[in-house]
């Protein structure tokens, strides 16, 4: 890592482990509470909800996380001819929003950001609302560490907001610079918009047939990397 003097780092499903346990309990409840086959029409369209109003969300079109979530999640029912209550939607979306504050970390991610020789020269980039990720970063002891949001920028990765304001100020080039994260489709597109380089961590073992990048399943692997 001794050629980059600034790192960026992806949170959710790098630093931390993403929010999968929660949303398989959303399903099993909207199962429970309706049928499989209704929570599965649900489920199919909610992350194509989720990701459409996140690409339609910039500037002065922006909408939170946690908006993005309330209307990607009711869009899916309607789509499903489901007729729900906003009470309704707070109570299955609860649990999520309480995981995104307290969400289980990656032992070895939090051992290279609390052990790296200069914690000044890492900045996290995170697609989410900075309530959440503020109460993460306390919880977990790495409150030092400078924070973009997607909420500060009003702007959301793969575009390249988030990156020009996490090095605005800063004299480095843009050949010295990595971005870490476990998104090809947010974090590399992201790194490739931007012009710099880019890391997978690549926690869910996935085959990577592109060779452009490097891979790494671990944090343990940059300790003493060069």
């Amino acid at each position: 890592m001794n050629k980059y003097d600034l790192i960026l780092l992806d949170y959710y499903g790098t630093v931390v482990e993403e929010d999968d346990k929660v949303l398989s309990d959303i399903k099993r409840i909207i199962e429970s509470d309706f049928s499989k086959e209704i929570a599965q029409q649900v489920f199919s369209n909610w992350y194509k909800e989720f990701v459409k109003l996140c690409l339609n969300s910039n500037k002065n079109n922006f909408i939170t996380q946690t908006e993005i979530e309330y209307k990607s999640l009711s869009n899916s029912f309607s789509l499903a001819n489901v007729d729900i209550t906003n009470d309704y939607l707070a109570s299955i979306l609860s649990p999520l929003f309480s995981y995104w504050s307290s969400p289980n970390p990656y032992p070895d991610a939090i051992n290279f950001i609390k052990n790296y020789k200069n914690q000044n020269n890492i900045i996290i980039v995170s697609n989410i609302d900075d309530q959440y990720i503020n109460n993460s970063l306390s919880k977990l002891g790495i409150s030092n560490i400078r924070c973009i949001t997607s909420e500060s920028v009003r702007s959301y990765k793969p575009q390249i907001d988030i990156f020009s304001k996490a090095t605005e100020g800063l004299k480095v080039s843009k050949n010295k610079i990595v971005l870490i994260g476990d998104s090809l489709s947010l974090d590399k597109q992201g790194a490739e918009n931007f012009d710099i380089d880019f890391i997978f961590i690549n926690r869910r073992n996935k085959t990577i047939m592109d060779s452009a990048f490097h891979s790494i399943s671990s944090f343990n692997e940059l300790m003493y990397a060069d």
